[in-house]
């Protein structure tokens, strides 16, 4: 049951009825993609942290489709934003040793932690930090 509703969230976020933009191309498109998960935050009455972490991190080592899974959608967002910050460091945006994919790793940490650690304390500013001091140092670090 698990693994259907995660092909059939995958199969939503790649679909044209996703909220998330999926096509960062300029720096307002990045800021709103980080953004989007502060937005979908406020929607509720209590911060929500993301389902898709909760189960990635309760999987154990003998569910390997489910963790294909999880891993699968979790590239698939953290593709989003190597490419952008491939891009952005081709047009000179960024000094020529920033490292995309390690960037792109690191937005989604920030977005996962901010998420959870709003969950927990159910209240929503460590998110809204969390993504306010990632845009701060992705400013930091373009050229």
């Amino acid at each position: 049951m698990i693994s259907a509703v995660l092909e059939s969230f995958f199969k939503f976020i790649r679909s044209d009825a996703s909220p998330i933009n999926h096509e960062i191309s300029s720096w307002e498109d990045l800021e709103d993609f980080l953004n989007f998960f502060l937005t979908m935050n406020k929607r509720f009455d209590k911060p929500r942290a993301c389902a898709l972490g909760f189960i990635g991190a309760e999987l154990n080592s003998s569910q390997i489709e489910l963790s294909q899974q999880v891993n699968e959608i979790f590239d698939y967002m953290k593709l989003t934003l190597k490419k952008f910050f491939d891009k952005a460091r081709k047009n000179g945006d960024f000094k020529k040793n920033i490292d995309a994919d390690s960037l792109a790793d690191f937005c989604l940490a920030i977005l996962q932690g901010g998420l959870m650690t709003s969950k927990i304390r159910k209240d929503i500013k460590p998110l809204k930090a969390s993504i306010k001091h990632a845009l701060k140092y992705l400013a930091i670090i373009r050229s």
